[in-house]
């Protein structure tokens, strides 16, 4: 490593004062004298009181530093190339940093990565938003290739520091499976959901309350086919339940109290009691499959509902054909009037009201080359990248050009645009290729029906699955690859089989169940038991 340290600065300085002092005075009196001495103590005292970099405040540097960053070109922004974006020119004048910037589309900077992490010689100094697998980060720290942060962020990182203390679960996102950090993420400040919204026109064409538990949501669907509950006089076109394959099945698995995430992988865990056990096997697991059998036996469920793609169910929505999907549909922002967000569904077997969320970040976002010249500036830059200050400027832009304040002590904004007479180019709203922690105090009130309900049950139900949090050692990966390679095809099968009735879930839900096991549920699990148990410390 090729670190640029302040007492390595010193010491040559001194040292080729001397010596040259040395040189050039033959007469052994002359440079012994009180006033060489002096002299020599004099300059070691200005070395001192100019260092290279600054520790908790701006700017970083005191003299010019260069630091090279990679990262990839974003869409929805007026900038095509993520160089061309506001924020460096405002971080540079923040810092006193010289920022260089090298970036790609998303899909070639994934084939170039590889080659520059081969390559030291060709490596940044920073990696922002490279898209580096948890795994991936692992790998290149014990390799040498990005820098072990652990002390850098003790010695140096204030702001990361106060953002592990407040945030619960910012520390365990940014440690790695091996138990260092190698890589920091972003962190949103909001919650991710994953819920539904029912039409309230149709349940006041058809008469009825709003359901709060799957059994009377199947009673409502009952009344929904033999009504014209869309009145557009046809009682045949309404769909009772609809949604997106994936997160559909998100959804339904909360309503049978199963908190899962990326429930489309194939094995799904959940844990109770800091016990981790195998979703695929349980009695509410089973329990939902009879549910949703039903609905689909009764043509209440989307036929479409196991292929099709967001368009074709926005079609649907925006046709007025669906009663209940999974997602948001708000009578402010939709063609659909009547919509709204319901209290999360109960069941026979849960009386817990759940909403599944997943964690508000993004891993891996920044991480620093081992061989960078100045490890202590690169930590101090993305230290101040989770300054209140920073941050603001990566999550919402900049004050008097995004945006204006309407509310001081709240931090209520109002976008400007072009006929306020500010740019409104979004130039500085950069948070998508760079670490950052956007504060809760920060998030916006609620101006619509929608926004309001979502933020009274964020507080309220929502909860984030632990496999959301979870590092796995390369042995561990290794494992679950290996298992989860069939296991999962045969569990998706049968999702989809036990549903249409292609599977007998009465007649064939044991053997269903040996199988499970039989194919290494129980030794996937053990290996997800091991990962929480590292994660939360249980011994």
């Amino acid at each position: 490593m090729k670190n640029k340290t302040l007492k390595k600065m010193m010491a040559f300085t001194l040292a080729t004062f001397m010596a040259f002092s040395a040189v050039g005075c033959g007469n052994e009196d002359v440079t012994n004298t009180p006033a060489t001495d002096a002299t020599s103590e004099s300059v070691a005292e200005t070395v001192e009181e100019t260092p290279l970099y600054n520790v908790g405040t701006l700017p970083i540097v005191n003299e010019p530093v260069t630091i090279k960053i990679l990262t990839q070109d974003v869409t929805g922004r007026p900038f095509t190339k993520a160089a061309d974006a506001g924020i460096w020119a405002w971080l540079e004048e923040q810092t006193g940093i010289t920022i260089e910037v090298e970036s790609y589309p998303a899909e070639e900077l994934k084939t170039k990565l590889p080659l520059i992490m081969a390559s030291p010689d060709e490596m940044p100094d920073i990696f922002l938003r490279c898209d580096f697998k948890e795994t991936d980060v692992m790998n290149y720290g014990q390799n040498g290739q990005l820098l072990e942060l652990d002390s850098y962020i003790e010695e140096f990182g204030t702001n990361i520091q106060v953002c592990f203390d407040n945030l619960d679960y910012a520390y365990g996102a940014s440690v790695s499976a091996d138990g260092h950090i190698y890589a920091l993420p972003s962190f949103n400040g909001s919650k991710t959901l994953v819920s539904y919204s029912m039409n309230k026109e149709w349940l006041d064409a058809i008469g009825k309350e709003t359901p709060t538990t799957l059994e009377e949501l199947y009673e409502v669907f009952k009344v929904i086919q033999t009504s014209d509950a869309n009145g557009n006089g046809d009682a045949t076109d309404e769909i009772c339940l609809s949604g997106d394959p994936k997160t559909f099945k998100r959804m339904m698995l909360s309503t049978v109290g199963i908190n899962c995430y990326w429930p489309w992988e194939g094995c799904l865990f959940d844990a109770k009691d800091d016990k981790v056990f195998f979703v695929e096997t349980t009695d509410e697991y089973k329990y939902m499959l009879q549910w949703l059998n039903k609905c689909y036996e009764e043509g209440m469920l989307d036929n479409e509902i196991f292929t099709q793609e967001s368009a074709q169910l926005k079609a649907k929505k925006e046709a007025n054909q669906v009663f209940m999907f999974n997602g948001y549909m708000d009578p402010e922002n939709t063609p659909v009037t009547g919509g709204m967000f319901p209290v999360p569904l109960t069941s026979e077997v849960s009386d817990t009201p759940l909403i599944a969320a997943s964690a508000p970040y993004q891993v891996a976002t920044g991480a620093i080359a081992a061989n960078t010249e100045y490890p202590e500036v690169c930590v101090l830059l993305l230290d101040y990248l989770f300054s209140e200050e920073a941050s603001k400027a990566a999550y919402w832009g900049l004050e008097g050009v995004d945006y204006k304040v309407t509310d001081e002590a709240n931090f209520v904004i109002e976008g400007l645009g072009e006929k306020d007479g500010f740019i409104g180019s979004r130039n500085y709203k950069t948070a998508m290729i760079m670490p950052y922690w956007n504060r809760d105090e920060w998030i916006q009130p609620a101006t619509t029906e929608m926004g309001r309900a979502l933020n009274e049950i964020q507080g309220a139900y929502s909860q984030v699955a632990f496999q959301n949090y979870l590092h796995f050692t390369n042995e561990e990966v290794d494992q679950v690859n290996v298992i989860a390679a069939d296991l999962g095809l045969y569990l998706d099968d049968h999702y989809v089989g036990f549903i249409t009735g292609t599977y007998d879930i009465e007649k064939d839900w044991d053997e269903y169940v040996k199988k499970c096991q039989q194919m290494g549920a129980d030794e996937l699990t053990k290996i997800y038991q091991t990962a929480y148990n590292r994660y939360y410390g249980i011994e």
